[in-house]
């Protein structure tokens, strides 16, 4: 996600990017008191003043910011958000505020339905299907690429970044068993992309390697 904010983002078309990496929403009021702070980040970077009426609700200052963003470049803007489902997921030891924080999520992101004449596309990622957790349900022209062969090298870990980026993982696997494996659970025939959790396991648990490939 960073890498399309970073490379993608440089051109004429905004970029909007949330994320809930960091977010730390044990107790009410956490998750609105953080959205507000990347608004306000935005809008900073942007040279955006805030009219006073703007300023109250966190769901009216996202429309205005997107709205502004579409006239200033000219360029419908993109959505970007980054594990959308950690707000929930993090919380659902306590339904009460596990709840709360998806219905408050579900009213902030159902801004981007309104304003679908400023956006030109939203991408989201996390741990659940979006489908399931209801988040978006106003948004219903979006698309589950997560087994979708043709963008299976962006949604999981392909053979060369295996080798490259978890250099510390690999110590005490036999790297010549864990080729057959990401070719049988690859989304793709040549792609050797493998799916993220699938990596983990094998990283985490190299005594599955015997059952599996």
């Amino acid at each position: 996600m960073d890498w399309i904010f970073t490379n993608i983002g440089t051109g004429q078309r905004s970029i909007l990017l949330f994320g809930s990496v960091s977010l730390e929403c044990s107790q009410h009021g956490n998750l609105e008191n953080d959205i507000r702070s990347q608004l306000s980040l935005i809008s900073e970077n942007e040279g955006l003043k805030i009219p006073f009426d703007q300023q109250q609700d966190n769901a009216n200052l996202f429309r205005y910011i997107i709205n502004f963003l579409h006239r200033k470049s000219g360029q419908k803007v993109a959505v970007l958000v980054d594990e959308y489902d950690k707000p929930v997921l993090d919380t659902l030891e306590n339904p009460e505020l596990a709840t709360a924080n998806r219905d408050y999520l579900r009213g902030f992101y159902g801004i981007i339905k309104d304003c679908a004449s400023d956006v030109e596309f939203v991408f989201i990622t996390g741990v659940s299907m979006f489908t399931k957790v209801s988040l978006f349900s106003g948004l219903n022209n979006l698309k589950n690429i997560s087994l979708d062969a043709r963008y299976a090298t962006i949604c999981g870990y392909t053979d060369r970044e295996i080798d490259n980026v978890f250099v510390a993982e690999l110590v005490g696997l036999d790297r010549d068993e864990i080729s057959p494996l990401v070719q049988r659970l690859s989304l793709k025939r040549g792609s050797q992309s493998l799916q993220s959790f699938q990596y983990l396991i094998i990283a985490g648990q190299s005594r599955i390697l015997s059952s599996l490939v």
